[in-house]
Order: structure tokens, then sequence, then C-alpha cells
């Protein structure tokens, strides 16, 4: 029996629900995720195609430019954990195909694919000490990234390969390839900035509502 407490309780530590005000922490990020994934991939960002992987009998196009939906994947996982940045990536995602596009791509497997990508990243409470300022805290972001883009990358090739039943070359050429420098760049060099940046305002504005509410009891 407390051998079952103590997993229960690291179950519940991991997806940030020890505690009430974690529960409304994890949920209410990622409400305000899910509504924030749906505004940002529908703004259309400039991008750019270049020449890309030569393999002899086929040239690989490469897309450049910043996918907004990621980065917003990337600062709830790394603010309010693990289970908010699944549900986030992965509600987000299904929601915006459906919305946008009319369709949900491989039966879902995309969309579980970038929800492992959210769970991943919020594994770690980075938000210790000085949070993200800290060289640190950013350096453990980038790897947990890194090994959530692999997982990521992984699921999507077997989702499309399998569950939607498209030819390597196709999916290569079409799906992964276009996208394969916008999701790196998204998560890797856009992305801690700007969750740098929600911690600021997030912090900031803890402190003055704080401020305001010993006010007003005074």
């Amino acid at each position: 029996m407390e051998e079952e407490q103590t997993i229960k309780a690291q179950v519940l530590s991991l997806l940030r629900l020890e505690s009430n005000a974690m529960a409304k922490w994890t949920f209410g990020g990622t409400l305000m995720g899910i509504l924030t994934y749906f505004v940002t991939v529908s703004i259309k960002l400039p991008e750019y195609t270049f020449t890309g992987l030569d393999l002899g009998i086929t040239v690989i196009p490469i897309t450049g430019g910043i996918n907004l939906g990621l980065v917003v994947i990337t600062i709830v996982a790394a603010l309010c954990g693990p289970l908010a940045g699944f549900l986030v990536a992965f509600f987000g995602s299904l929601g915006a195909n459906i919305l946008y596009t009319q369709q949900i791509v491989a039966l879902g497997g995309v969309n579980f694919a970038f929800g492992m990508l959210g769970f991943i990243v919020g594994i770690p409470r980075y938000r210790k000490g000085d949070g993200f300022a800290d060289g640190k805290t950013i350096a453990k972001l980038l790897l947990f990234t890194l090994l959530a883009y692999l997982l990521m990358t992984v699921l999507y090739l077997i989702s499309l390969l399998m569950l939607a039943s498209q030819s390597f070359e196709g999916t290569l050429l079409y799906n992964f390839a276009p996208s394969f420098t916008v999701t790196l760049f998204s998560l890797f060099l856009f992305a801690p900035v700007f969750v740098r940046i929600s911690e600021v305002i997030i912090t900031e504005g803890s402190k003055f509502w704080e401020s305001k509410a010993e006010a007003s009891s005074m």
C-alpha cells in the first residue's frame, strides 16, 4: 500500500498534479495554450524555400521560417509540465487540423507525435533558482527539446508511412523535408527566447498583482 501511494505521488508530481494549486496551473496553462495555439497557427509568416538535399535522383526542397505553434507547445511544456505540454500539442494540432484543413492526418498519429514532443520537453522542473536566466537551465531545455524532437520525428514518419500508407519518398519529399528547418529553427532558436520572455511576464505579473492585493488589504 505504501509503495502504491509512493508511485501515485511520483506520477502526480511528474504530471504537476500533486496539489490543487499545481493542478490549476497545469490545466489553466493547457486551456490558454490550446487557445493560443489556434491563434498562432492561423498566422501566416513569411517562408523561404531553397534547394536542400540532392539525392542524385531527386532534390528535396527545404523550407525555412518559424512555426509559432511549436513555440507555444514549448512554452507551455516548459512552464506547466509534461501533461499540459502533451494536451496542448495533441489537442491543439488536432483541433487546428479539423478547423483549418477539415481533416485528421494519419488517424491522429501525427498529433500524437506532437503530443509526445510536448510531454518530453515538460518533464524537468526548469523554474528553480534563476529559472531560464540560468545558462544550465537553457541547456537542459535544449537537451530535452532535442530528445523530444528525435522522438517526434520517428513517430511522425511512422504515422505517415504506416497509418496514412504513404510512400517513403512521398513522405520525405512532401511532408517531412519542407518543415525540417522550420521545426529546427522554431524549437532550438526561437522557443528558448520566448520561454524566457514568458517567464519574465508571468513573474513580473505575479509580483504586480500581489502588490495590488497587499495594497488593497491595508
